[in-house]
């Protein structure tokens, strides 16, 4: 799934790609808080 994001988003440009409108404070949240968690999709 995301050699698939990246692929997609090498063929754009950088300019065109969507804004980041998280905080570092929140990302790092995100990552604590799914540290260890296994994600399956079908």
């Amino acid at each position: 799934m995301l050699a698939r994001l990246l692929l997609r988003l090498s063929h754009v440009p950088a300019a065109v790609w969507p804004e980041n409108c998280l905080g570092i404070n929140e990302i790092a949240k995100r990552i604590e808080a799914e540290r260890g968690a296994v994600f399956r999709t079908n």
